[in-house]
C-alpha cells in the first residue's frame, strides 16, 4: 500500500504545479475571458516591436498574431492567440521563436526558458519524439491552465532547409476540450 502510494505521488507531482496557479494575464487581457478579435489585436500591437499583425480562422479558432513581443525577460518572433469561435473566449497565448541552421541556439533558448519555468512551478512532465525530433515540458495547475514549451527541429535527414522552433503556450485546457467537443459536433 504504502509503496503504491509512493509511486503515485512520483507520478503526480511532476504533473501538477505546487499549489501555484498558471499565469492568465497577458499585455491587457486575461484567458478565459471573451474579446473581440480586434480587442485582443489592439492589445498585443501596443507591445509589437513592429506593429505588424495578422490573423486567420481555422478549426482551431479565431488566431491573432503579432510580430515581434518580449515576454519573460526575453524576444519573441511572435506571439498568437486563440479564441473559440462560438464565444470569443481567449483560450491560448503562444510565443514563438524560429531558427534556421543554429541548432544550439534554438536548444540554448529552450533549456533557459524551461529552467525559469522549473524555478518557478517545479518539475514539468518532459518528453521526446523523433519524428520530427521534439522536446517539450508541460505543467498543469489544479484549475485546468497548462504552459507547454516544446522545441521542435524539422529539419531535413541531409541537413537540407534547417528549421528549428521553440514554442511557450499557455492554455486552459478546459477550454481546449471546450473547442475540441464544438468542433466535433459540427462534423
Amino acid at each position: 500500500m504504502k509503496k503504491s502510494f509512493l509511486l503515485l505521488l512520483a507520478v503526480l507531482l511532476p504533473l501538477c504545479v505546487y499549489g501555484q496557479s498558471i499565469q492568465t494575464n497577458f499585455y491587457g487581457i486575461k484567458i478565459g475571458k471573451k474579446y473581440s478579435p480586434n480587442k485582443v489585436k489592439g492589445m498585443l500591437l501596443k507591445e509589437s516591436e513592429t506593429k505588424v499583425s495578422g490573423d486567420y480562422k481555422d478549426r482551431n479558432g479565431h488566431n491573432i498574431e503579432v510580430e515581434f513581443v518580449s515576454f519573460g525577460g526575453q524576444r519573441w518572433d511572435a506571439v498568437a492567440c486563440s479564441l473559440i469561435p462560438k464565444n470569443n473566449r481567449l483560450y491560448s497565448v503562444m510565443f514563438l521563436n524560429e531558427y534556421h541552421d543554429d541548432f544550439i541556439k534554438v536548444s540554448l533558448s529552450f533549456v533557459e526558458v524551461a529552467a525559469k519555468l522549473s524555478t518557478k512551478y517545479g518539475d514539468g512532465l518532459y518528453t521526446t519524439t523523433d519524428e520530427p525530433i521534439t522536446a517539450s515540458y508541460q505543467w498543469t495547475d489544479s484549475n485546468g491552465m497548462s504552459i507547454i514549451l516544446k522545441m521542435v527541429d524539422l529539419s531535413d535527414d541531409d541537413g537540407n532547409n534547417p528549421h528549428q522552433w521553440v514554442s511557450l503556450q499557455y492554455v486552459n485546457l478546459n477550454l481546449l476540450k471546450e473547442l475540441k467537443q464544438t468542433t466535433i459536433n459540427e462534423l
